[in-house]
């Protein structure tokens, strides 16, 4: 495929969350919610070691009208192979998530930003478009003098 996405992707919970913080990613649009979870892990520099969640609801916390753990052998792997373009326009008020880390409970709320365009010759992606605000740690302040 040709085209590719440009989506917006909002930090707005986690365990230590310092600040307000977004990025735009354009990314093929075939990409696959496996491989936009992994990029979304990528750009933060988070470790990917704990089980995480795409999910589609009206609000954060609201009823999921579906929901896909990754990392979960029981979990349907096909599920996580779904494209990109195969999910959106998701419906009426309904929102994509990201969820990561139950314990730490990161939270991102992700939001396709206009239609989908052709891809550029010769760029690779993803790619990151912009980042702004303080980049959240995944542990935290390790310089804090504890272990």
């Amino acid at each position: 495929m040709n085209t590719v996405l440009t989506l917006s992707i909002t930090c707005i919970s986690g365990a230590y969350l310092a600040g307000d913080y977004r990025f735009v990613l354009a990314l093929q649009a075939d990409s696959t919610l496996e491989e936009l979870a992994a990029y979304i892990l990528d750009v933060l520099g988070f470790d990917g070691d704990h089980y995480s969640e795409l999910y589609v609801a009206n609000t954060p916390h609201g009823k999921r009208a579906w929901s896909i753990w990754l990392g979960d052998p029981e979990e349907d792997a096909d599920a996580a192979q779904a494209r990109l373009c195969d999910i959106y326009p998701l419906g009426h008020n309904k929102k994509l998530y990201y969820r990561y880390d139950l314990g730490a409970d990161w939270k991102f709320h992700i939001v396709r930003k206009g239609r989908e365009t052709k891809a550029l010759e010769g760029q690779d992606y993803p790619m990151l478009v912009m980042e702004e605000g303080v980049k959240p740690l995944e542990y935290g302040d390790t310089d804090d003098g504890f272990c």
